[in-house]
């Protein structure tokens, strides 16, 4: 008969055997049950621990410098207080938060700000440098991107369209015709006369029920009808793209034109007559400006500045050939690259390095043009290299340089650091784990360089590091020491435990990559690398399991032999059967 105090081993030997049975259960079906995460979830979780750890490890990565700053977003519009929901249509009194676009993606964004726009007065736009902007008048509104290390630089201009007044709150619309700052008044048979050659701007105002009474309503917003016609479906008046500005092209010989504007529901007629004016038609176009060329061929070369803006009938003398007779320099422009240099009527504005044509038409006959070549030169002003932070060992990975914002070629690569090659296109490659220093210089500026440290290791991203790492090698570990554990403490023969605990963890980590094929779940792969990760984790648990095992069992067995001959004793009855019997009858039926 065994002793009291002798079963109290046994008792210690089956709790630690059943809680390594139960935990090793749940943690398989943990690991299976996440095989089958899809893969979109996956990555979101995957992603939220990896960027955990890298920030409670303060990693040695840290954002990189914007290289370029490419665009902006719209975070959230309010208006009247409330949040709106997907809108693309932003109107006076509105709020909205905007966010930066760079590159790279990842990029140190805390030293930009937004600011308003160097044409932009006070009560068109309320600009904060954290990107809250309110619109305060319809239109056009230009906002900037600076940085605080050089706050001369814009390194994005861009313009937000406010519509004017909301319609829902337009209760009536009006509409006065301006000549210069002249308002046009109808006569007593209720029409306005207006001369051809002339410029009239037409101005649309809204009137609400509020305290806003009186905003102004952006043309381009509303609906304009010439005689039930389409605006420019006719011969008689040119408006441009905006309908702000028009001009009236032929007389109506006497008899009148019916001018309608539409917004919403809402119209507004008037009267219009047409007669001829004093002023001549421009027999051709010319500049009067040092800042411009003459080429042979008879047009024009003009060399701007990245982010410059300039009005050609103010700074640089665009008008008529025959404009001392007072003919109008009317015309409409057009850009052959937007993206380089825009142009809008008489505006022109330079965006980036490179050339563009702009073409410049009398709006009276299209046949009278006048051709100005742009070129923006690439300047120099600061050199960034974009590239990821880590290549795979034996991979590549692509570097760009980029300079005031564009991307250059026009650069020397060189390692300097660290080992690894990378060609004249900045295609970095290396065998070895380590981190290695790639240097850019610009060539002709020795002085003007860059440099990037790379991690090369064996995952791409610290993301794949971690997810590899814990979401394989770790749990498997842990796997692999609760399998050994459960079956050397519930198996007989004890040497049989090894084998199982082998087997056990190779079926698991199959099954496990099993549930990631895309018939089980969706965005997911399988693959044996990440099979041969599973099991080499839980081969790691299983040897550090029969080294804790032997451990403990050498000190127990030196410092207390007679202990260690009693719990051997008990232990020679725990199985997975006897483990569910009440102690009592295992040691009735034993004896």
């Amino acid at each position: 008969m065994e002793t009291t105090s002798q079963r109290k081993y046994f008792k210690g030997l089956r709790a630690l055997a059943l809680t390594a049975l139960f935990c090793t259960i749940a943690l398989t079906i943990f690991i299976w049950g996440e095989a089958l995460t899809p893969g979109d979830k996956s990555a979101i979780q995957s992603v939220k621990v990896s960027d955990n750890i890298q920030s409670a490890m303060k990693s040695d990565e840290p954002a990189p410098p914007v290289s370029a700053v490419t665009g902006y977003f719209v975070k959230s519009v309010t208006r009247d207080g409330i949040k709106m929901p997907d809108t693309n249509s932003y109107y006076t009194g509105d709020v909205l938060e905007l966010g930066v676009k760079c590159i790279p993606e990842n990029a140190d964004t805390s030293k930009l700000y937004f600011e308003r726009g160097f044409d932009m007065p006070e009560d068109y736009i309320n600009v904060e440098e954290n990107g809250e902007v309110t619109l305060l008048s319809w239109g056009y509104r230009r906002v900037v991107i600076k940085s605080k290390d050089n706050p001369d630089n814009v390194l994005y201009d861009f313009k937000i369209y406010n519509e004017g007044v909301n319609p829902d709150r337009i209760k009536e619309i009006k509409t006065k015709i301006f000549l210069g700052n002249d308002i046009l008044e109808a006569d007593e048979d209720e029409i306005i006369t207006l001369k051809t050659c002339e410029e009239y701007f037409l101005s649309v105002t809204a009137v609400t029920d509020d305290e806003y009474n009186g905003y102004g309503v952006s043309t381009i917003e509303t609906k304009i009808l010439i005689d039930g016609k389409k605006h420019n479906a006719n011969d008689k008046i040119f408006f441009l793209p905006a309908k702000q500005w028009f001009y009236p092209l032929k007389t109506t010989d006497g008899d009148y034109l019916i001018l309608e504007i539409k917004l919403g529901d809402k119209t507004v007629s008037q009267k219009i007559r047409i007669v001829k004016g004093s002023r001549p038609e421009a027999t051709g176009f010319t500049f009067d400006s040092k800042r411009i060329t003459k080429n042979d061929d008879g047009s024009f070369s003009l060399t701007m500045k990245k982010d410059e803006h300039l009005v050609i009938t103010s700074q640089l003398g665009f008008r008529a050939k025959n404009a001392s007779e007072g003919a109008p320099s009317n015309i409409i422009s057009k850009s052959s690259d937007t993206n380089v240099v825009s142009a809008d009527t008489t505006h022109l504005h330079a965006y980036k390095p490179g050339t563009a044509t702009i073409t410049y038409f009398s709006i009276y006959d299209n046949t009278i043009t006048a051709t100005l070549h742009v070129t923006v030169p690439d300047v120099v002003d600061g050199l960034t290299v974009v590239a990821p932070d880590r290549c795979v060992k034996g991979g590549k990975i692509d570097l760009t340089a980029y300079t005031g914002g564009n991307v250059t070629k026009n650069v020397k690569w060189e390692v300097v650091k660290g080992e690894g090659s990378i060609d004249e296109n900045g295609v970095f490659t290396s065998d070895k784990s380590g981190k290695v220093t790639v240097r850019a210089t610009y060539v002709g500026r020795p002085d003007l360089t860059v440099e990037k440290t790379i991690t090369v290791s064996v995952f791409d991203t610290f993301h794949t590091l971690i997810r590899k790492g814990l979401g394989h090698f770790s749990l498997f570990l842990v796997l692999g020491f609760g399998l050994f554990g459960t079956f050397f403490l519930l198996i007989k023969p004890r040497w049989a435990s090894l084998p199982l605990s082998l087997l056990s963890a190779f079926v698991v980590a199959g099954i496990s990559e099993m549930f990631q094929l895309p018939v089980f779940t969706s965005g997911r792969y399988a693959t044996w690398p990440d099979v041969a990760i599973d099991f080499l984790g839980a081969l790691s648990g299983i040897g550090i399991a029969v080294v804790a095992v032997s451990i403990v069992g050498l000190i127990w067995f030196k410092a207390k032999p007679e202990s260690f001959k009693n719990m051997k004793n008990e232990f020679s009855f725990l199985t997975f059967k006897t483990s569910f019997k009440k102690q009592e009858k295992i040691f009735t039926d034993e004896n």
